[in-house]
């Protein structure tokens, strides 16, 4: 009986330390998030526009993309459920806090909009000015891009989306790309993994030293 008091008061210890660790963490990670999504006073921005990652750019009537973008960059007019690109190249400007260097994946919400006898839509993605994908749209869906860390040497994002030959439709006189309701950046921690995985591998895997280690003369 005695020795089972004493497991259990050893249980109990283990358990708050787990639970104190627990809180720590938590309360660390929140001072390190809170940091991560507040700015400086006064800070001037310039012509972006400050994005926190993880933040859905909303293009619906009653979203919020007015505060990301603007008709001078190519974007059209606020519709009721979506916007559209106009002309052949629509940016949008962020300013990504601690962005610098990191792998992230841009993911939009979008149609192609495009005569019938073409029947599909070419958009060029690039980041800061880097093609980082070419995607054919159709109907709607969501569509995805890694946004490599190599293109983000600082916290300024250049968004651009290329369509080579936007339609105008009979009705109208806009050339459209594609119809867009929604934007996300977020970060890409997959990229990173798989970085870290193929480093390894080339680090003890394929020097020469490895390669004279596994050969063996016929």
């Amino acid at each position: 009986m005695q020795q089972i008091g004493i497991t259990m008061i050893k249980f109990l210890k283990i358990l708050m330390i787990l639970v104190l660790v627990t809180l720590l963490g938590l309360i660390g990670w929140l001072y390190f998030y809170t940091k991560s999504i507040t700015w400086p006073e006064n800070m001037n921005f310039g012509e972006y526009r400050p994005y926190i990652l993880g933040t859905e750019i909303d293009f619906s009537k009653s979203g919020n993309s007015a505060e990301f973008v603007s008709t001078d960059n190519g974007w059209g007019g606020q519709e009721k459920k979506f916007r559209c690109t106009v002309g052949k190249n629509t940016t949008t400007k962020l300013y990504i806090k601690n962005g610098a260097n990191k792998d992230m994946e841009l993911k939009f919400e979008a149609f192609g909009i495009y005569p019938e006898v073409e029947g599909e839509r070419i958009i060029d993605v690039y980041a800061n000015e880097k093609k980082i994908k070419t995607i054919t749209l159709v109907e709607k869906g969501i569509y995805t891009a890694k946004i490599p860390s190599e293109v983000m040497s600082n916290d300024k994002l250049d968004l651009r989306f290329y369509t080579s030959n936007p339609y105008k439709h009979p009705g109208g006189n806009r050339k459209l790309g594609m119809a867009v309701h929604s934007i996300k950046i977020s970060n890409d921690y997959g990229l990173k993994t798989k970085r870290k995985i193929a480093r390894w591998i080339k680090n003890n895997l394929f020097t020469q030293d490895k390669l004279e280690e596994y050969y063996v003369e016929p």
